[in-house]
């Protein structure tokens, strides 16, 4: 998982120094771009190798799609799950 503010969400996955590592054969250094504006995000396939599908839609290099909470999202044979989740600060 990775912390961010839902306000301001700019995430790359892939391997190596990647906001989200994900260390296997599959995945581009730079995947795939998450950017969310507290109200949506996107998807962007970064020029992978593998390429990028989100719901079994294919994500063109450099595309930008619109994905929700839960949503299933493929690079290249790694099944990547896109969970927004809030946290109440006041818990402590």
């Amino acid at each position: 998982f990775c912390i961010v503010s839902t306000d301001n969400i700019d995430i790359v996955v892939g391997r190596g120094k990647a906001d989200v590592c994900i260390e296997h054969p599959a995945i581009s250094r730079e995947h795939i771009r998450l950017v969310g504006d507290g109200e949506s995000m996107t998807v962007c396939d970064l020029g992978s190798s593998n390429g990028t599908f989100i719901r079994g839609i294919p994500c063109l290099p450099g595309e930008i799609m619109y994905i929700e909470s839960k949503d299933e999202i493929l690079l290249g044979e790694v099944r990547f799950c896109f969970h927004l989740v809030g946290k109440d600060l006041d818990q402590g």
